[in-house]
């Protein structure tokens, strides 16, 4: 499991509000209460600046400055978040990056008979880089069973370093946003979430993993319309839906529609000082998992109903549950019991399912098959179309919903190692991957592989 803060009542860091517009962004610095850590101020237009527009409001040192030359032509910098990170987007008029190119997956790609394609690059690599196409696994898929991927370019700078595009892009179609990172020493972005047709950015300055900040938005505005930026030394972790941005260290949601009203406290009274992880929303309801030295439980949280226990057993310790995933339809996760001790693993973990709710009365839990005890808590289940993923400490498992009969991805002949599942369709999973050459590290790459070409399935037990 991620690294995660237990949430204390007092715990609140300080936030610098950024005020988007075309041009510079304007910094305040706000000392909220317990209950209040600022404001979100969005950009209305949310339009691609021009080149003139960029630099509107009065440069700052580093808006004035030199435009490094490894910027594409017809980019401009993008100072909604800080103007010294050195993010750019593309003006308007100028062309987004070409799609992903996907090609034959590797021979080790295994077992044998698989139909498997990964993204191939395009651009120059720098020699030995480990995450060419960086390593996300934000996704989302439409109704119609598109996929959206998040995804990034590392580019060889032709100076022994690199630059980075980081995308959102259609699996089978064009980008829909991009930033252009012309150093990541400042500021490194990564894409945390990708829900409902919105996005987050998780913003981690100078490679630190505290304070930073956010930016998000629509995937379909042409550059990010939100930013947040704290001055602390937490740990944060956000998860984009329709009602906003939640910040996992505070449990506050900024919401998209009202940035200029203080946050949402999203946090259950009742509920002992616990870690949140896996935040995620589906509509309008946000889930997550909550953990305390003895009780872990699923949480979920709506505009009308707020934060409540979704799938939980009191405080019973033998029993516990976690990695819920859900594409809006179905329902899994992970259901551990017959534990002696207050900790400690489960002796008897099962993989459960039910059709969507956010009404933990309305949960109709059915077992589908059994799952290793080490592989629980570790990331929630990818969920499509009558199928579940869920990475494993030796690959990955697909359980197709209807009977529990499942297909184990290993690890092949050793070089090509399933990781995590990304998205899932009727059709194929889509999936981080590790190759591994010459007993090296392994590179990390994305791989999509049909799923009639499983095989014959391992019967529910």
């Amino acid at each position: 499991m991620r690294r995660r803060l237990m949430i204390a009542g007092g715990l609140v860091p300080a936030l610098t509000v950024a005020f988007l517009g075309h041009g510079c962004a304007k910094t305040s610095s706000i000392t909220p209460g317990p209950a209040d850590a600022g404001y979100m101020i969005g950009d209305a237009q949310a339009e691609r600046p021009t080149p003139a527009e960029a630099s509107e409001g009065g440069p700052t040192a580093c808006e004035s400055g030199p435009v490094p030359t490894t910027v594409p032509p017809g980019w401009v910098r993008w100072s909604g978040y800080d103007a010294c990170c050195g993010f750019y987007v593309p003006a308007s008029g100028t062309p987004m990056p070409q799609p992903i190119q996907w090609g034959p997956c590797e021979v080790s790609a295994q077992p044998a008979g698989l139909v498997c394609r990964e993204i191939v690059s395009t651009w120059n690599l720098r020699a030995g880089e480990l995450a060419p196409f960086g390593s996300y696994t934000a996704s989302q898929v439409s109704p119609d069973g598109g996929v959206t991927l998040a995804t990034a370019r590392l580019v060889d700078d032709g100076a022994g370093d690199f630059v980075r595009y980081t995308l959102i892009a259609d699996a089978d179609g064009p980008v829909r946003q991009a930033v252009f990172e012309s150093t990541t020493k400042q500021c490194a972005s990564i894409i945390e979430s990708v829900q409902d047709g919105v996005a987050v950015y998780h913003v981690y300055e100078g490679n630190n993993d505290f304070g930073g900040g956010a930016f998000g938005g629509s995937i379909d505005d042409p550059a990010p319309r939100t930013a947040l930026k704290f001055a602390d030394h937490v740990a944060h972790e956000f998860a984009a839906g329709l009602p906003g941005i939640v910040d996992d260290a505070t449990m506050q949601l900024y919401d998209w529609l009202k940035p200029s009203q203080p946050p949402t406290r999203i946090m259950d009274p009742l509920d002992q000082p616990s870690a949140p992880s896996f935040l995620a929303f589906s509509g309008q309801a946000l889930f997550w998992q909550a953990q305390t030295a003895s009780l872990q439980k699923e949480k979920v949280w709506t505009p009308s109903g707020g934060a409540r226990d979704f799938v939980a057993f009191a405080s019973d310790p033998s029993q516990g549950a976690a990695d819920l995933g859900t594409d809006g339809h179905d329902m899994v996760w992970l259901q551990g019991a017959g534990r002696s001790a207050p900790t400690g693993p489960f002796p008897t973990v099962s993989i459960m399912a039910t059709p969507f709710t956010s009404d933990a009365s309305m949960v109709h839990a059915r077992r589908l098959r059994s799952e290793d005890s080490a592989n629980m808590g570790v990331e929630p289940f990818k969920v499509g179309c009558g199928y579940a993923a869920l990475a494993l400490n030796d690959g990955i498992r697909v359980t197709r919903l209807s009977d529990g009969g499942s297909w184990h991805l290993g690890s092949g002949d050793g070089s090509w190692q399933w990781v995590n599942p990304v998205a899932l369709t009727c059709t194929e999973l889509f999936a981080k991957v590790e190759v591994h050459t010459d007993g090296g590290f392994g590179v990390t790459k994305f791989a999509r592989v049909r799923l009639d070409s499983l095989g014959q399935s391992t019967p529910a037990e």
